[in-house]
């Protein structure tokens, strides 16, 4: 036999050769399918793709970049007190320390603006004497805007001011703050200075006590300056009552009661 001849023999006594095998095996029944591989994300438009000195991991996500250090967080700032408006505080008749004629008092502005609210019921009451009923609602809303809309608002800004006051002081700047103190024509010219002067020191007394005294270092350093300036009545209008007998026009109208005020004219810092 030759070569060719044995080749055949030996094919025809083997068993037929195995069935292929897929490489995936069949799903068995009532089994879940494996989960499909997941697609690499997309790199949104605003990102740029990985560089080649950091390729993706093998899952397609950027590398984690967690081992370089975050800058250390800057120290805020803190701004500059603001200061774009005057602010008004305002005064009962002859207050504080009435008839008297010295030109400081103990009190601050805390003390006489609580016991100066709590008065708009009588001056209701002393801005409506002798007034027609379809006169009095009207003036009882003029008494109302006043002491809603000027004292108190006024005095929440004072407030506002002084915490915006402490944190610039706190920051290293220095502040020059000037002072000006007013009074309502009643009462003699003389008096009204020594009064007005009272009202800047019941101011001054304020700044000094404000939250335990924490002011009183920048006060004593020069850091913080309280400039005054007493003005009196110089500056009230002519047509204000100052007749003692007119309580109605020299005390509780809302034109008298506007003069009888301390403002905050002006602010520096440096």
């Amino acid at each position: 036999l030759c070569c060719a001849d044995v080749y055949r023999l030996t094919a025809a006594k083997t068993s037929p050769p195995p069935p292929v095998i897929p490489d995936t095996p069949p799903i068995a029944a009532n089994k879940p399918l494996p989960p499909s591989p997941k697609a690499p994300p997309e790199t949104p438009e605003n990102q740029n793709p990985p560089t080649a000195s950091t390729p993706p991991n093998s899952a397609g996500t950027p590398p984690n970049l967690g081992e370089t250090p975050s800058p250390s967080p800057l120290k805020p700032q803190v701004p500059s007190i603001i200061f774009s408006e005057v602010i008004t505080l305002y005064f009962h008749n002859d207050e504080p320390d009435p008839d008297t004629r010295a030109t400081t008092t103990t009190r601050n502005y805390e003390q006489t603006y609580s016991r100066y609210i709590v008065m708009k019921p009588i001056y209701k009451k002393g801005y409506t004497k002798g007034l027609a009923a379809d006169r009095r609602s009207e003036a009882e809303q003029r008494i109302d805007d006043f002491f809603d809309q000027q004292v108190t608002a006024n005095y929440l800004r004072l407030a506002n001011f002084t915490r915006d006051l402490q944190a610039t002081l706190a920051n290293g700047q220095r502040v020059t703050i000037d002072l000006r103190g007013y009074c309502s024509p009643r009462a003699s010219s003389d008096y009204n200075v020594r009064l007005s002067k009272r009202r800047v020191s019941c101011l001054k007394n304020y700044f000094h006590r404000f939250e335990n005294g924490v002011l009183n270092t920048y006060l004593k350093n020069g850091q913080l300056i309280l400039n005054e300036l007493p003005l009196g009545e110089s500056t009230a209008p002519s047509g204000i009552s100052d007749r003692y007998d007119d309580l109605r026009g020299s005390v509780y109208s809302p034109e008298a009661a506007q003069e009888r005020r301390v403002e905050i004219v002006q602010v520096k810092v440096e």
